[in-house]
């Protein structure tokens, strides 16, 4: 049966919390036995091959999600068709990767790490696809489950390496072994579980692939551009740095990352229903939606930030150890980074249900020209905290010029009132953490900062039914 958005985000909330720990021990895991070098090197390669994916994407993700909120009525476009072209486009641009690498001398001895990562990455590409069934269907819970399977395949293999560590030696290529078996176990579970099997069969069809292409053409095109304001601060960092300082940095940033499941999932889960909402012209559903979604999503970053700027050194250390101390000060910038793409997040999903990627496409166009030049200045002088403040500023920038390209067609508000509620809590939570006893360990005070502020924000309305009326009730589409 399917479930409401708030609901499924809830249940994507509590599941992600989960994988969070689970990736946490994962991330533990895996700098421990790779040591900050290695875990450097690891991170550029999975940095190459996270790119190359996002290529074969090709926007096809949104495209689905878009397709499936206007309804099978209402297009000859079907799930089959987009999860064939995907398969072709990922055999396409690993390959292609592969011989890359094999025509540079210097970067040869990278290849069996890749490989080991395209396989890891064309499974998880496939989840992701399938994502879009899940949350069209309003029963994001089964991908829950598949994604904590993954991770529980990931942990396991992690920990017989770390029990050989002593007698064989873990390298980067085992290591990454055990990340791409996660996502091929969680991939085999996402096909297991999917809601209606029938319609993720691939089809082929060349005339509706080139259709499917060019509707996806322009979000594709944005993606690449994405990707590169997105990642290439790691990619320079090993082109300036040593390979320690890019594992520091690649550290804080899988820290960030991790918490960006929330508005990546919540953003998906209303796309559908913002498409379908402006395919009807209904302008008071769409800008509900819009302000319910951005709201639920501030809500949640604001401890998040409070909580990675607050106890930064603290996660780092405990984390990855003492080797990696050099990633608190990163981290503690990049939580500024983590706050504003929790927004921009969701107003991106709105801008592709607007069908406004024209505006999209120069504006990451103009980020990643922005981010190469300030990165070519700053990194040689600065390195791994010169690359997060430039993260912040890009971030800053485009969530800035996304919020103004929403609201020019959809004229959203959020209260004052509620914005300095949620921030007053927060603030409460905080201070609550901070004056407990030194020998609290960080994790019971980043516990206590989640359940002060999760007490104070029910008792006092942040998430009533006049704040997420629309999301309560919005189901599969």
């Amino acid at each position: 049966m399917a479930q409401s958005v708030l609901l499924n985000s809830s249940v994507a909330l509590v599941g992600r919390l989960i994988t969070l720990v689970l990736g946490l021990g994962a991330t533990a895991l895996m700098t421990r036995l790779l040591g900050a070098q290695e875990f450097g090197q690891y991170s550029f390669i999975a940095t190459i091959g996270t790119f190359l994916q996002l290529v074969a994407d090709f926007g096809l993700y949104l495209t689905a999600s878009r397709e499936l909120g206007h309804g099978s009525e209402h297009t000859d476009i079907r799930f089959g068709h987009i999860m064939s072209l995907r398969s072709i486009f990922l055999a396409g641009v690993y390959v292609l990767g592969a011989i890359a690498l094999l025509l540079i001398p210097s970067a040869r001895s990278y290849l069996p790490l890749f490989m080991v990562f395209a396989v890891g990455f064309s499974a998880q590409s496939v989840s992701q696809l399938l994502l879009s069934v899940f949350q069209a269907s309003g029963v994001v819970w089964r991908a829950t489950v598949s994604d904590i399977v993954g991770r529980c395949a990931q942990i396991s293999t992690l920990i017989l390496l770390f029990m050989r560590a002593e007698h064989v030696p873990a390298h980067a290529v085992s290591v990454a072994g055990a990340f791409s078996l996660g996502l091929i176990v969680s991939c085999g579970a996402y096909v297991v579980l999917a809601p209606n099997k029938r319609i993720i069969i691939p089809v082929v069809s060349p005339i509706i692939w080139k259709k499917i292409i060019k509707i996806s053409l322009p979000v594709g095109a944005l993606l690449v551009l994405n990707v590169i304001y997105f990642r290439i601060d790691t990619v320079m960092l090993a082109m300036f740095r040593a390979s320690q300082e890019v594992g520091w940095y690649a550290l804080a940033y899988r820290v960030v990352e991790n918490t960006l499941f929330f508005p990546a999932m919540l953003g998906g889960l209303v796309l559908p229903h913002i498409s379908s909402a402006i395919h009807k012209k209904n302008h008071d559903l769409s800008r509900g939606f819009v302000e319910q979604a951005l709201f639920l999503s501030i809500s949640l970053a604001l401890p998040v930030v409070g909580i990675l700027a607050l106890y930064a050194n603290s996660l780092v250390v405990l984390v990855s150890g003492y080797a990696f101390a050099p990633a608190g000060p990163i981290l503690e910038v990049l939580a500024w980074a983590a706050g504003i793409m929790f927004v921009g997040n969701i107003l991106g999903f709105v801008l592709i249900a607007l069908q406004r990627q024209k505006d999209l496409l120069f504006l990451y166009a103009g980020l990643a020209v922005g981010n190469i030049i300030a990165n070519l200045v700053f990194i040689p002088h600065f390195g791994a905290l010169g690359a997060a403040w430039i993260t912040v500023i890009t971030e800053g920038v485009a969530t800035s010029v996304a919020s103004y390209l929403v609201y020019e067609r959809i004229r959203w508000s959020i209260a004052s009132a509620q914005l300095l509620k949620i921030g007053v809590i927060c603030g409460v939570a905080l201070v609550v953490s901070y004056v407990l006893p030194a020998s609290v360990p960080v994790i019971g005070k980043i516990v206590c900062v989640c359940a002060v502020y999760a007490i104070l924000g029910y008792t006092n309305g942040v998430w009533s039914q006049s704040t997420t009326n629309l999301l309560r009730s919005a189901k599969g589409v």
